[in-house]
């Protein structure tokens, strides 16, 4: 397909599709097709699709129907959902009211209120979305995409075959590869066009109900951009901004404009709208259809999953490949003070000083004691607080977390997912504090009962391999970390041995037979010396223990 239209006029009609969409919908249903209204990307349209409806999200871009939502609805709740919520209820949004059923997940409690009050005058089928990515939440999901196919086939007396879902997941997944291809040409630098432009292309192609004609439309864009590009046509080099998130609705245009109004250019969108509801295709090789697509949705990387570590690897590769690093030397020092902070609070730990729900030193006494600037304090404490690592006290301060080992594990990954630590940093500080536990032991001194315990552990790791080694030279750490009888150390080296864990395994596993028995010897070298009480010659094995483990992880 040729794009005879210029790049400005094709943006604007991308904008309005919306409000163009209006009319085509009507037609739609003046010949009798099906319409499902759906509010989330967990929404699994193909299946929709299969059975010749046409989908579209629902509207939620504008406060003007908040007030009458919250005759219903509590003050205090999300924007988004009252603005989705007063659209539905003052039949505002025609979208909404050509909708046949509309199609609700369980990603927040207001939303679940929401449509529990919505079914009052719509038909709608809430599907239960669970809240980990896990092989049984897997599980779950596929069966509630089954049960979502048994509705429509119930609703519409129709019947959904396993080969018209495939059809629409390859028509799908050819609109989802150029929609990724159009969105990185963005990675180019300076940018070639404006990230506005570039939103009004991904939000108004999903009121494109035509979509086996979106591939051609959209590849011929790309190629027209990339055309002028060449031929100089690009924005000047400026600050390189993503946007990250959930739905905002309107206010993601806001944003928008703020930056590109004051010198910077919006190259990458995580969002909803973004790379979020493209970056993953549907596996059309899987003999299981439902498998293949309740796996594509449900690894979609939301906020929404505890843990999400599929949108911490989403944001990793945006930062990458649309180069939004900041230059090196500020990158370090913004490391460098966050690491500061984290030390600085575990010495106070470490010290006894701070405890669980001990107050935290106020932000300036920290900011005068480790020698960073406010605004850096400020921004360590915000992240520690967005971990859960500290609890905010309203008027009283920052509290050290009920939750801390859970919360320490939880930064440990962040670090490690946005590299501002390495593995081996990990194992470093692993290192360190194997030598403090096992400092503090000599000088608490151990029990008969701890003693026949650690060398029983030292006996069978001679005797075991596989899983059985693995194991027991996991309670081997575990039981002189519970040795020092401090809970605040066995609180925090909980929640680092979580995160090394894994690693570790992968070493014995696969180490050879001079390493392993290294490492065997090495243990037995620590147990002689805490028995001995000899700190030299302790250090020393640990060292000789943490050397093979970084040689191993390369």
């Amino acid at each position: 397909m040729e794009l005879i239209k210029e790049l400005p006029e094709v943006f604007e009609e991308f904008a309005e599709q919306r409000q163009k969409s209006f009319l085509a919908m009507k037609g739609l249903k003046d010949q009798g097709v099906p319409v499902v209204g759906a509010y989330c990307t967990y929404f699994p349209a193909e299946i929709a699709r299969a059975m010749g409806a046409v989908t579209v999200g629902l509207c939620s871009v504008s406060d003007e129907t908040i007030p009458d939502a919250e005759k219903d609805l509590p003050k205090n709740l999300c924007p988004l959902i009252k603005s989705s919520y007063g659209f539905a209820k003052t039949d505002k949004c025609p979208f909404f009211y050509f909708s046949d059923v509309v199609v609700g997940e369980t990603t927040c409690d207001g939303k679940k209120k929401m449509y529990e009050y919505m079914s009052d005058f719509k038909d709608v089928f809430v599907m239960e979305l669970p809240n980990t990515q896990s092989e049984m939440a897997l599980k779950l999901w596929k069966s509630e995409l089954i049960r979502f196919k048994e509705y429509l086939e119930k609703k519409f007396d129709v019947e959904i075959t396993d080969e018209a879902v495939l059809e629409a997941v390859k028509e799908e997944n050819k609109v989802r590869k150029v929609m990724k291809d159009l969105y990185h040409v963005m990675a180019l630098d300076p940018a070639p066009i404006k990230g506005g432009d570039l939103f009004k292309v991904l939000y108004g192609s999903g009121f494109k109900f035509d979509r086996k004609a979106i591939p051609a439309e959209i590849e011929a864009m790309r190629e027209k951009i990339e055309k002028e590009y060449e031929e100089g046509k690009r924005l000047d080099k400026m600050p390189r901004i993503l946007i990250t998130g959930c739905p905002i609705g309107g206010a993601t245009e806001k944003v928008i404009r703020a930056v590109e109004d004051n010198g910077g250019v919006v190259v990458a969108f995580e969002n909803c709208n973004g790379a979020k509801s493209f970056d993953k295709l549907v596996d059309e090789e899987n003999p299981d259809v439902y498998d293949a697509l309740a796996r594509r949705y449900l690894n979609i990387g939301c906020s929404v999953m505890t843990p999400n570590p599929n949108r911490l690897d989403l944001l990793d590769r945006l930062i990458d490949e649309f180069k939004l690093k900041q230059d090196n030397m500020n990158q370090k020092k913004i490391s460098q003070e966050y690491e500061k902070a984290i030390q600085y609070i575990y010495e106070l730990m470490k010290s006894g000083e701070l405890t669980i729900g001990s107050r935290l030193p106020t932000e300036r006494a920290l900011a005068e004691t480790l020698g960073i600037g406010r605004n850096s304090t400020r921004e360590a404490l915000s992240i520690m607080h967005g971990m859960g690592l500290i609890e905010r006290r309203q008027g009283s301060g920052n509290y050290i977390s009920e939750n801390v080992g859970q919360s320490i594990k939880q930064t440990i990954l962040m670090m490690i997912a946005l590299k501002t630590i390495t593995k081996r940093e990990v194992c470093e500080f692993r290192r360190m504090m194997e030598k403090s536990v096992c400092n503090a032991v000599i000088h608490t001194g151990l029990t008969k009962e701890q003693r026949e315990r650690l060398e029983s552990m030292v006996n069978q790791m001679s005797m075991v391999t596989g899983e059985n080694l693995v194991d027991t030279d996991k309670a081997f750490h575990e039981e002189l970390i519970a040795d020092t009888g401090n809970n605040l150390w066995i609180t925090l080296m909980e929640a680092v041995v979580e995160v090394y864990r894994e690693w570790i395994d992968y070493v014995i596993k696969h180490a050879d037979g001079i390493k392993k028995k290294k490492l065997l010897k090495t243990h037995e070298m620590i147990y002689d010396s805490l028995i001995k009480k000899d700190i030299e010659t302790l250090n020393a094995a640990i060292d000789e223990h943490y050397d093979i483990i970084e040689e191993l992880l390369g």
